[in-house]
């Protein structure tokens, strides 16, 4: 919402700020309580959203945008880099920096040696619960430690970087997965097809929905997963609703015009 505002031609400052302020909030307050993980979620977040309407966005904002992206990037380094160095900087542990490679790679190490072959399934009870539990569901874990209690047997679980896509297959199986993430790309290319050379705003929601899920799951786990399934709920009703709103616009253009021509 943020970058697409600085889009527009005409702009109100104090909804600008508050968009601003609404993207920084989650950042600070992640710091505050000394997590990095939803700290790296949010940055990379900022980081694709303002890539992804760049071009859209006139020069002079852009250049704002940069350098105060620069410094609000180091504001933000410094603390986490005191958080990882305090966690794991022990004697024995590898130091911060040995925490820091094995975090970036072992969710390709992990899908490797797991990601096709888990010694089971958890059937949606990750990706989907609360989908599960309204379709009616029985045993549905509420959390990850009622999953891993439901799942002991599991090579691995959820406490174990696999990217999204291992959640799916450890989820699914390495055949039902691959046939939801087919059937959610044809979904979403026919949904955001451009026309006339115009992606419009609801079209927008859907885009950066799956730009979400590969930024933030690429490194990590599937991010709309257990109680962000009602993240996924809220980002479809704004596309419906936006959506509906583009086509009542069009409507009323559409009577307009006839009624000049008659």
């Amino acid at each position: 919402m943020f970058f697409y505002y600085l889009t527009l031609k005409k702009r109100n400052r104090f909804i600008t700020i508050g968009l601003l302020i609404a993207c920084i909030i989650p950042i600070v307050d992640s710091i505050a309580i000394s997590q990095r993980g939803p700290v790296l979620d949010r940055v990379v977040t900022i980081i694709i959203s303002y890539f992804a309407l760049r071009k859209f966005i006139p020069r002079n904002v852009n250049n704002v945008i940069k350098t105060t992206g620069i410094i609000l990037v180091v504001a933000i380094t410094i603390p986490i880099i005191a958080i990882t160095s305090s966690r794991f900087d022990r004697v024995g542990s590898g130091g911060s920096t040995s925490s820091v490679f094995f975090y970036s790679g072992q969710q390709n190490l992990f899908f490797n040696n797991y990601g096709l072959d888990n010694g089971g399934l958890r059937y949606g009870d990750r990706t989907f619960p609360l989908f599960k539990r309204m379709l009616g569901f029985n045993n549905v874990p509420r959390n990850f430690i009622e999953r891993r209690a439901k799942y002991p047997h599991l090579k691995i679980n959820d406490g174990s970087f696999i990217g999204f896509v291992g959640d799916f297959t450890l989820d699914f199986g390495p055949f039902v997965a691959p046939l939801i993430f087919i059937f959610f790309t044809f979904f979403i290319v026919r949904h955001t097809r451009v026309r006339n050379g115009k992606i419009l705003f609801h079209q927008l929601i859907l885009v950066h929905f799956v730009m979400c899920i590969c930024i933030q799951g690429g490194m990590k786990l599937f991010s709309f997963s257990d109680s962000s399934n009602l993240r996924i709920i809220t980002i479809f009703i704004a596309y419906i609703a936006f959506r509906f709103d583009y086509d009542q616009i069009k409507r009323r253009r559409l009577m307009n015009h006839l009624k000049q021509i008659t």
